[in-house]
């Protein structure tokens, strides 16, 4: 596991103050510093290190045997890009 600042590193729904999408879906913010306001939907890494995603799911309904529910793939948001951006920008001033 990635050492960290973060005590637990983690996102489920049983998270208070997790943000929860209208669809249900959940965000999952992962990078050195939590985009503003995502904190607890955020899992901390460290730039220049690598790092893996691990997705466990307890309890799995009919979709999930029946392959009707797949994970999907992670995606990069434009707010993740920005806060990527500006940690660079910052890092080759120093």
């Amino acid at each position: 596991m990635l050492q960290t600042d973060q005590r637990f590193p983690g996102v489920d729904m049983n998270k208070e103050g997790l943000i929860v999408n209208s669809d249900g879906s959940v965000d999952v913010c992962f990078g050195p510093v939590a985009p503003k306001g995502q904190g607890n939907n955020w899992i901390q890494t460290i730039p220049g290190k690598g790092w893996n995603m691990l997705f466990r799911l307890y309890g799995p309904l009919e979709p999930w045997f029946d392959r009707e529910w797949v994970l999907g793939d992670g995606t990069l948001s434009m707010k993740s890009l920005m806060v990527w951006q500006n940690l660079i920008a910052k890092n080759a001033l120093n």
